[in-house]
């Protein structure tokens, strides 16, 4: 397995785990946020959900396009990492911040979208462009 299909893996586990760190976290405080639990889930689903998805298809449509072992540049690997990376943590660390008892669940809604609204379609560029580039190598490397 070489690096560049090592970054795409730990992007995609990282993103589906801190996803899932969220959703468990939200679903074991439900019976304590009744009222903001249906908010707060359409926050985590919103900022996780979309970027998952584009991430799912590439890697499924790469695996389509080529079955032998596709190298991209790994300078775009590592910014595509260090950014979703970022973006993640800092999503993450603030749904364990109410987990927490750190923040109440009025102010984690706001932080969250507050910071979805502002990065996630930047994210989500840096996301469309790597694994583009590796369905484009890929698809080269056939020809």
């Amino acid at each position: 397995m070489r690096s560049d299909s090592r970054v795409a893996h730990a992007i995609l586990i990282i993103w589906l785990g801190s996803f899932l760190y969220c959703l468990i976290v939200l679903v074991r405080f439900q019976p304590d946020i009744p009222n903001r639990f249906p908010a707060l889930m359409n926050e985590v689903i919103d900022t996780f959900a979309p970027s998952l998805a584009l991430m799912l298809t590439f890697v499924f449509a790469e695996r389509r396009i080529a079955r032998r072992a596709v190298r991209t540049s790994l300078f775009k690997g590592v910014v595509a990492l260090v950014v979703c990376v970022t973006y993640v943590s800092y999503m993450t660390a603030l749904v364990h911040r109410f987990a927490s008892e750190r923040l109440h669940a009025d102010e984690l809604a706001g932080l969250i979208s507050f910071a979805r609204t502002r990065t996630s379609f930047l994210v989500a560029i840096v996301i469309a462009y790597y694994f583009s580039q590796r369905i484009k190598a890929a698809a080269s490397a056939e020809h």
